[in-house]
């Protein structure tokens, strides 16, 4: 079996040396080994440090970028397999042994990784991850002792490109990727390798040392200080990568990974489920993580989100945090699922994404004694009873005046106590009779609890109103640009909508990923004008009683 060696170049013929010296060094197999250098001023000393070791030693007249280069630098070669070493690696075992052996014993691996290390001792490479539009590298910087799971042979999303396996078979029909000159061309190879049917594999048994950045011409202190050149590719690269992002079905990919990883008996039965923000489409998951546990029992979840606070207290999830990661476990993103959708609700979405059944995934929230005194100590909840009011000022296509807010909390002050909540920046109400404000001093917690104890609701579409829906607290709530449907999903909650107006609901007739829009028919937000006061109390009457 003919295997290849690439070590694509950038000048450097020291960091050449050191990579060729500890590649003979520690591997016996007759590699055929092949230099290509990138166009550099140093070509001439490049292809001496080539000779000197027996390698094949090959040039381009002008730098092309990475990714051409170890193209131009593979179309030398006549292995089955291929391996491209960047000459910043300097090896310290047998390593590419048992990544060949790894690679014979699956045809469908298509690019095969491994562990990378600082000199220091520390894990520089343990595999990579998506992380909403960009990816991380596994246990980055981590001592090697607290990151067990890094020394594991498992199938992973990406590897770096720093030194990683090719089947020729696949090479031949799927080049890299050479638009993005330097950086990401690894994250692109290997998502389009799970894409197009094949696999990805990382040996963490063993590894090498990377001098991180070497290879490129620029150094591990010229890296961290922002070297200007290659800070500015590396973000032309990403700029191109991400435009590229949404044509991917993340979680079929995710899918096929963690079957790959199953068939080799290779699972932590976990699931992270990964829906970022904002707090409303958060606690929309909480539902579908329920009804999930109720067929899975034996599933330990855990959530990727910056607002962990949601799942705080729920039994149905193992820990909640924006760095949960899962390395060999299912991965199930919901970010974007309901953007994505437009014209479906937003727990039908996740539903679709998670093969649910969307009428069991009705939001749930839970609190504990604590949650209850710390409310306590703001609002005495359980004194008398009260209306929540929230006007919610964060979003143009939602908001209401403040004065017509104010005449709704004055009008409804003037029977119940109206506890007003919202962020901290958001407009006061001036109302003070009867009025308690409890603006931006309430955890989400807190707030749920406010809210299940509060005789009834008043709000417009916002993560409060999710919050009450993990309530039985029935409420009014004010849609405008989403479709009402699409967001309650409880008979307790009255949507409230403007009167004989035909754009309502906007959102389900943009082109998705929907996200936001600034009145999109020209109609200068007309559905906010057409709710005064005196109709959305009206309607308040028709669901509260006078």
């Amino acid at each position: 079996m003919k295997v290849s060696v690439v070590i694509p170049t950038f000048g450097k013929p020291n960091l050449l040396e050191n990579c060729l010296y500890t590649l003979r060094k520690y591997h016996d197999i007759n590699f055929e080994i092949v230099v290509h250098d990138d166009g550099s001023d140093e070509a001439d000393s490049i292809a001496e440090v080539a000779k000197k070791y027996g390698a094949k030693f090959y040039r381009s007249e002008t730098n092309k970028g990475y990714g051409a280069n170890v193209n131009s630098g593979i179309s030398c070669t006549c292995g089955e397999y291929v391996f491209v070493v960047n000459s910043d690696i300097k090896f310290t075992e047998n390593l590419l042994g048992p990544m060949l052996e790894a690679m014979k014993k699956d045809d469908k691996i298509a690019v095969c990784g491994c562990r990378l290390m600082y000199p220091d001792g520390r894990i520089q490479h343990a595999g990579i991850f998506k992380s909403n539009e960009d990816f991380g590298h596994f246990s980055h910087g981590h001592d090697a002792e607290k990151s067990p799971t890094a020394f594991v042979n498992k199938y992973l999303l990406c590897v770096t490109g720093a030194i990683h396996g090719v089947n020729r078979k696949y090479w031949d029909g799927n080049k890299y990727p050479e638009k993005f000159f330097v950086a990401n061309e690894d994250t692109k190879y290997c998502v389009d390798a799970w894409n197009n049917g094949w696999r990805v594999f990382y040996v963490g048994t063993n590894s090498a040392i990377h001098l991180e950045g070497g290879t490129r011409g620029a150094t591990i202190e010229e890296k961290m200080a922002k070297n200007e050149k290659w800070t500015l590719l590396e973000e032309i690269g990403l700029s191109l990568w991400q435009q590229e992002l949404e044509k991917y079905d993340w979680n079929e990919l995710y899918s096929r990974q963690f079957n790959a990883n199953r068939e080799m008996g290779n699972t932590d039965n976990s699931i992270v489920i990964e829906r970022t923000a904002a707090l409303g489409d958060v606690i929309y998951t909480t539902g579908c993580i329920y009804e999930m546990k109720r067929r899975y029992p034996d599933l330990n979840v855990f959530v990727k989100t910056l607002i962990p606070g949601v799942f705080q207290n729920n039994p149905d999830v193992v820990d909640a945090h924006y760095a949960a990661l899962s390395m060999s476990g299912r991965i199930c993103s919901l970010d974007d699922a309901y953007e994505k959708r437009p014209d479906m609700g937003i727990i039908e979405a996740y539903a679709e994404v998670m093969g649910l059944d969307k009428e069991k995934c009705k939001p749930v929230m839970y609190c504990d004694a604590a949650d209850e005194m710390s409310l306590m100590c703001k609002f005495d909840y359980k004194r008398e009873k009260y209306i929540v009011v929230h006007p919610g000022f964060g979003w143009k296509n939602k908001t209401l005046p403040r004065l017509t807010w104010e005449m709704i909390v004055y009008e409804l002050a003037k029977v119940f106590k109206v506890v007003v909540v919202g962020r901290a920046a958001d407009h006061r109400i001036r109302c003070k009779n009867n009025v308690i404000d409890l603006f931006g001093v309430l955890n989400i917690q807190e707030m749920y609890v406010l809210i299940k104890n509060a005789r009834y609701f008043v709000g417009n579409d916002s993560g409060i109103l999710a919050v009450c829906q993990c309530t039985d607290t029935p409420g009014s709530a004010i849609f405008t640009c989403a479709k009402p449907e699409h967001i309650i999903c409880k008979d307790t909650i009255q949507a409230i909508v403007p009167p004989g107006l035909e754009c309502l609901g906007c959102l389900k007739r943009q082109k998705p990923p929907v996200h936001y829009c600034e009145c999109p028919e020209n109609k200068d937000y007309e559905c906010i004008r057409r709710l005064t006061y005196k109709f959305i109390l009206g309607e308040i009457d028709k669901k509260l009683g006078k």
